[in-house]
């Protein structure tokens, strides 16, 4: 199956500047699955921020076991905090 991620704000920094990357993913994969390939590929402080990462599922709010689907677009969001 087919995904398209896009990366928010600083995240862009771990897509080479690129805002939307395409993945070809087998079926069954959850965004618990697609974290963790995202984690594998980034290195130093990049695998921590990827784990803070909230998710969108076509415009949707998405916890970890949520399936994704042929032509789905997962949306990485950065989570904030401080005071």
């Amino acid at each position: 199956m087919k995904i398209s991620v896009e990366y928010m704000g600083l995240l862009t920094k771990f897509n080479r500047g690129l805002k939307v990357k395409k993945l070809s993913l087998p079926a069954g994969v959850t965004v618990s699955s697609l974290r963790e390939l995202l984690i594998d590929r980034c290195s130093g402080n990049g695998r921590k921020i990827i784990e803070s990462c909230s998710f969108l599922v076509n415009n949707k709010n998405a916890d970890l076991n949520t399936s994704l689907h042929n032509g789905d677009t997962v949306v990485l969001i950065l989570t904030m905090t401080g005071g």
